[in-house]
């Protein structure tokens, strides 16, 4: 039935609408089971009508769970809202759009593929057909730089170079107000230090995991440089990315990293472009600035907490530690008041003798109390904690930072043959050399997993022995002329007469 001017009603062409949307059906069931392409056909909302059996079986879903699922949002990993946009008004137009891109699997991975989207037919609703095909064979191309340097390899987050190749295009009055955050992790230098760069890298998948998981699908998330992560949201105003920063904080607290004894932490700054006439660059800025600020009070919170976990870990696995330290403090502040020690010189050999052996939290629980001889390769692998101890007190806070050369060295002999560096005689800071007495000294009347004790005497006699050696012989003098002073227990009688 056409009208006189020969055009077909509107009854007649919804009719055809219908059969059309009928046809398609039929046609798509038997090609969704058949293809080996993954297909999907989809509203204009992205919500899924149909799934090929292919990208179900390659993605990991099954078509019932598929279906409840919206394309854009949990399929189509696409970079930018930009082109996000780009794409529906494409489609919209009637055009067939053809890109390259990736399809995320129910396990996060993604899955490199051919698009092609068409829209298929009218009708009442707007359908379209997606055919995500996958490369024969996925070669790198030929100049891959650039493309390296728009993903981060570690967190697999976009980097700055592609930051700012996004920004030029969003930079305009259609995405504002346009909100940036940044972010710092928190005591990374002290994890890496004690933990290795392998547990730091997986604090940074973490945390970009975390971010991740609480950014949307139109912001651009990258990892700025280091440590720091930068989100960019568009059409978001400074309250909603406030909002957003304390969703993320929260998560942060509750995320757990097996190989680092605390949760994570992460300062945040933000700040917004409200105006076009806005310079971008200071938006960035006062970002940065208010992560600064935050991070002042933070980082220092996290890494004493750090410090203090590291601790507590050596005292429950070597049940020594605490008593150990409790008596080297004792004879540390003896030595200080027979050598007139300035008040800060007091405060330092304390903070040293607190945290001298620290580096032992990196070193294997069962090679701190092996009863076994050791052998070249553990011993090598104990004399790290000296090093280690350094770089720990160096990040963990200012204040065990000026502590630093002292724990360094506190292993240095005085014939030059200790380490971690080999130096010798004045060299070695006269603190790290009382350190070296009031441990040794210790130790030998405490004993260890794979030394007994000895007596007092005995232990002096050592020390009297290496002086000039070991241990500086001007200290070994001192304290053995006041042995007295440095006994707990024992009684003064127990000591030999000091030798002329």
């Amino acid at each position: 039935m056409t009208t006189a001017s020969g055009s077909r009603s509107p009854r007649r062409r919804h009719f055809d609408g219908i059969a059309n949307v009928k046809l398609l059906r039929e046609i798509t069931r038997h090609l969704f089971a058949e293809t080996t392409d993954l297909l999907f056909l989809f509203t204009l909302e992205g919500k899924l009508r149909e799934i090929s059996r292919s990208a179900s079986d390659e993605l990991g879903y099954p078509e019932e769970d598929a279906l409840s699922l919206n394309f854009f949002a949990d399929f189509l990993a696409v970079p930018s809202p930009v082109k996000m946009e780009q794409l529906c008004k494409s489609l919209l137009d009637g055009q067939d759009v053809t890109l390259a891109g990736t399809v995320r699997r129910r396990d996060g991975s993604g899955c490199a593929v051919q698009l092609t989207v068409f829209r298929p037919g009218e009708g009442r609703e707007a359908l379209f057909l997606c055919s995500a095909k996958k490369p024969e064979e996925e070669k790198p191309p030929r100049d891959t730089g650039q493309k390296v340097a728009l993903r981060d390899p570690v967190t697999g987050l976009s980097t700055r170079a592609f930051f700012f190749e996004e920004l030029q295009q969003m930079d305009s009055e259609r995405y504002l107000p346009l909100s940036v955050i940044r972010g710092d992790l928190n005591g990374m230098k002290l994890i890496n230090s004690v933990f290795g760069h392998i547990a730091g890298d997986k604090l940074l998948k973490a945390a970009a995991r975390v971010l991740r998981k609480h950014s949307r699908n139109s912001d651009i998330l990258v990892r700025w440089e280091g440590d720091e992560f930068l989100l960019l949201l568009p059409r978001t105003k400074e309250d909603d990315a406030a909002t957003i920063v304390e969703r993320i904080e929260d998560a942060f607290k509750k995320t757990k990293i097996r190989e680092i004894p605390v949760p994570p932490s992460i300062s945040m700054g933000y700040s917004a472009k409200v105006h076009r006439w806005q310079d971008f660059g200071n938006v960035l800025k006062d970002a940065e600035e208010d992560m600064r600020e935050k991070q002042l009070s933070e980082s220092r919170k996290i890494r004493t907490k750090l410090l203090s976990s590291l601790q507590k870990s050596l005292d429950e696995h070597t049940p020594e530690t605490e008593e150990h330290i409790s008596s080297m403090r004792r004879i540390a502040r003896i030595m200080s008041d027979l050598l007139q020690l300035s008040p800060e010189e007091r405060e330092l050999l304390d903070l040293a003798v607190r945290f001298h052996d620290i580096g032992k939290a990196s070193i294997p629980v069962y090679l701190l109390n092996k009863i076994a001889p050791i052998t070249d390769e553990d011993r090598e692998t104990l004399r790290r904690h000296a090093e280690i101890g350094g770089k720990i007190a160096e990040a963990a806070t200012s204040e065990t930072a000026k502590s630093a050369p002292v724990i360094r060295a506190h292993h240095e002999r005085w014939d030059g043959t200790g380490y971690p560096s080999g130096i010798a005689g004045e060299d070695i800071p006269l603190l790290s050399r009382i350190i070296s007495i009031a441990d040794a000294f210790d130790v030998m009347t405490r004993g260890t997993a794979y030394k007994d004790a000895v007596s007092p005497e005995e232990a002096l006699e050592e020390l009297e022995r290496l002086a000039g050696l070991q241990f500086d012989p001007r200290l070994v003098d001192l304290f053995a002329e006041h042995a007295e002073k440095f006994l707990t227990d024992e009684s003064p009688e127990t000591l030999p007469e000091r030798r002329k």
